[in-house]
């Protein structure tokens, strides 16, 4: 019989059995996922290089039937992702899924709430959102591993004082290092965020383009996405210019640069920079 009512903690329990349908090797893969359905069952999608298996037209068409009815998407942590160069940072994943979960654009989608957990049960998130927010919210967990620069340098910013979802945006601009340096990184694909036309205060507010069908859909009842890129609507992007060589007054009479660890004004500037970022354009 089919259940009229999943609690979290049911949802919850569906996506384990999902994630346990994974290998253990496959670990070392991009992506690894699958759904959930309202009758109890359970598919691995089988799909390894991003999220694209969440589009019912990925196959001509043939995912549309394996997507109907889905409660919930389940995602595996790549802890053993073949390009991570210096391996999988516990912390890091932490710490940034903590951020996901609880103050990002994308927190809604996420059924899963402790990132102490996610290696062992997956993440779990919730089909019954917006399609694109849906899909991008998966798309987000790869930034501990795909490009783990990502995760780190928003873990950073937030941890120099930056508001949150403006280290969010930031991240995926420039690559901050843990003593606040930072330098350009070009943005590419695979991303859960795109700056460049992107209208940061919609993004910030966590609204969606109204103008964007899959915006406005249900992933459940969509089984589909497009326009990830554009779904915070146009409005100019965001620049962070590469000021941080330049010289700062660092006299530091606050003492603020001594509690984040004397990092000798290099923390302030990259403070400074995204701040006046965010400053010339309004916010």
């Amino acid at each position: 019989m089919t259940k009229k009512k999943w609690s979290d903690s049911d949802l919850l329990a569906l996506g384990k059995e999902v994630h346990d349908l994974f290998p253990e090797d496959s670990r070392r893969t991009c992506s690894r996922y699958g759904v959930g359905y309202d009758n109890g069952e359970v598919t691995d999608l089988n799909y390894t290089a991003c999220h694209m298996a969440l589009m019912k037209k990925y196959d001509v068409g043939s995912n549309d039937r394996v997507l109907a009815n889905s409660l919930v998407i389940s995602n595996q942590v790549q802890t053993k992702y073949h390009y991570l160069e210096d391996g999988f940072d516990q912390e890091n994943m932490e710490k940034y899924y903590n951020f996901l979960f609880h103050e990002s654009v994308f927190k809604d989608c996420y059924v899963t709430k402790d990132p102490t957990r996610c290696v062992r049960d997956g993440i779990v998130v919730r089909t019954d959102k917006p399609a694109n927010l849906v899909v991008a919210a998966c798309i987000a967990t790869r930034q501990a591993w795909e490009y783990d620069h990502i995760s780190k340098s928003i873990n950073r910013m937030i941890g120099f004082g930056i508001e949150p979802r403006k280290a969010h945006l930031a991240g995926h601009i420039i690559e901050v290092g843990s003593d606040g340096c930072y330098e350009h990184r070009n943005e590419g694909g695979h991303y859960a965020v795109y700056t460049r036309d992107i209208a940061p205060k919609n993004f910030l507010k966590g609204v969606l383009d109204p103008d964007l069908g899959f915006n406005i859909m249900s992933y459940r009842e969509a089984r589909n996405y497009w326009g990830i890129p554009y779904m915070w609507g146009n409005g100019g992007g965001l620049e962070i210019p590469l000021d941080n060589k330049q010289k700062e007054n660092t006299s530091d009479p606050f003492g603020y640069i001594k509690s984040l660890g004397r990092l000798g004004g290099k923390t302030l500037d990259v403070v400074k920079a995204v701040n006046r970022a965010f400053e010339r354009i309004g916010l």
